[in-house]
């Protein structure tokens, strides 16, 4: 499964005011969330992983968690509200809220 995510805020140069542009279409995929993962806690476990292994339960504990999710926010300009971080808890989970979070 592959998702397409464009976030970029940019400035006007005219009256410098933000502004939403594209600055190209970024592919999120599973690979690159269990490597993302496989960073955060420092092992080579989420390649093992079913997609709808609750990875909170056992292997991730929460400094890992946000470390994670920091680096899909950094790596895909994805933002995670604070009331969305414990849903995220399978790969399957991630990949939903990104497709659902794209802007329009």
């Amino acid at each position: 499964m592959r998702l397409w995510c464009r976030f970029v805020v940019g400035g006007n140069s005219i009256n410098k005011s933000p502004q939403l542009t594209s600055r190209s279409k970024t592919l999120i995929s599973e690979d690159d969330i269990r490597s993302a993962l496989s960073r955060a806690i420092g092992t080579s476990s989420p390649e093992k992983w079913a997609i709808d292994y609750n990875f909170l339960e056992s292997e991730v504990d929460s400094l890992d968690h946000a470390t994670f999710l920091l680096a899909l926010e950094e790596d895909f300009e994805i933002f995670v509200p604070e009331e969305n971080v414990a849903d995220l808890d399978t790969i399957k989970s991630v990949l939903a809220f990104a497709k659902n979070n794209q802007p329009q």
